[in-house]
């Protein structure tokens, strides 16, 4: 039993990127370069310490494996995802915060060791706030996408409501 609690770490850590299913990959693809620019403008706007684009790229694929489980002990998201109102667009990208927290942390560990993290706050409300705003802006362009683009956010957006939700120990039995 724990072999198996152990390989699914490294199942659900390889599920965003099985290239088995290139709806899903496609859909990371897309889900993380919509991340990274509204986090890399919003750094430049607000003239926080900036990051590279492939730092930014790094840290917001990383945080995609963590998402389902980590939202799980909030409220379900709306069922019609990016078509869902405003306000349940916006909740649905709070959700995402920890994991972007979380994946910041390892891709730091990576390169610089285990340490304490520095906590700034601008820092910290920027990275938070273009977590939260980039759910709304998806679902802006949401309409315009190609149906394969569309396809790819909706597979992605599965991936976070099943599996990687259902197998959380955050979430609530009730």
């Amino acid at each position: 039993m724990a072999e198996e609690k152990v390989q699914n770490i490294f199942e659900n850590a390889a599920a965003p990127v099985d290239f088995r299913f290139p709806a899903q990959v496609g859909g990371v693809a897309e889900y993380v370069a919509a991340e990274v620019l509204v986090s890399y403008f919003a750094r430049y706007l607000f003239k926080i310490e900036r990051r590279t684009l492939m730092e930014l790229a790094a840290i917001h694929a990383v945080s995609i494996p963590l998402i389902g489980g980590l939202a799980a002990g909030f409220d379900d998201s709306n069922i019609f995802a990016y078509e869902s109102p405003w306000g349940d667009q916006l909740m649905d990208g709070a959700k995402g915060v920890p994991a972007v927290f979380v994946a910041q942390y390892i891709c730091n560990t990576a390169l610089a060791g285990l340490h304490a993290p520095k906590l700034q706050f601008n820092d910290i409300l920027v990275t938070a706030a273009s977590k939260i705003i980039t759910r709304p802006i998806i679902s802006l362009v949401y309409p315009y996408l190609s149906d394969q683009m569309r396809t790819n956010l909706d597979t992605l957006e599965e991936l976070f409501n099943g599996p990687q939700r259902g197998a959380s120990r955050l979430k609530s039995d009730s």
